[in-house]
Formats: C-alpha cells, structure tokens, sequence
C-alpha cells in the first residue's frame, strides 16, 4: 500500500486511527490496520482503480435502469430516438474531450487567448 500511494495511506491513518506517524508503530500494527480499511478509503480506492464507491455505481446503475424502462414507454422509444444517456457511464468515464493539462506553455497560452478572445 505504502508503493501505490503513500499519501493516501497516511491520510487514512490520520484520519481512521488518528496516527500521524506511523514510522512509531510497528509494521505489523500499521499492516494490520491497513488491511482493515474500509472499501471507501483513499487508498483502496486508488488501488482497485475506482472512481465511485461501490453504493454510488449501484444507485447509478439503478437510475439508468428505470430511467431506461421510463423511456421504453414514450413514443421516442417506439423509433428508437432520444434514448437516455447512462450516467453510471458518465460518472465513471466522465468527459473524456476534457484537457486536464497542457505540456508547454506555449499550449496553455494558445488555449487562454483561444477562450479569452485575445
């Protein structure tokens, strides 16, 4: 746990077991407590890769589930148009056209005056 994410086990520990520092502890102690971090701590949820605790995709996929059934009953439906979009897909996909980033300044730059109309 400590190689995926060192912060994120730290704020866990911080928070859940009130330990700052856990170079006072045994090894053995902190493994024992990590192992019995809930599935939504920082850490687990970096290591199993997820975007959504388990409840939330559940609720979503529920949704999109009577959403789709809603639907079925329109007349949309009987020409297969307007269908709903998922939002369990965009939840866990999310924007995917979105810059997070640029990798010069010259990039960023371009972006602002594109947006600012400079």
């Amino acid at each position: 746990m400590l190689g995926e994410d060192r912060d994120a086990l730290t704020c866990d520990m911080a928070e859940i077991y009130h330990i700052f520092n856990m170079k006072e502890h045994p090894v053995s102690f902190i493994a024992t407590l990590a192992a019995g971090l809930r599935e939504n701590s920082r850490i687990r949820t970096e290591m199993e890769n997820r975007r959504l605790p388990n409840t939330d995709s559940l609720l979503a996929l529920v949704f999109d589930k009577l959403n789709w059934l809603c639907w079925t009953k329109t007349k949309d439906a009987q020409h297969n148009k307007n269908m709903p979009k998922s939002l369990y897909t965009l939840l866990t996909e999310g924007d995917k056209d979105k810059v997070s980033g640029f990798a010069t300044a010259e990039e960023f730059e371009q972006r602002r005056k594109e947006l600012l109309g400079d």
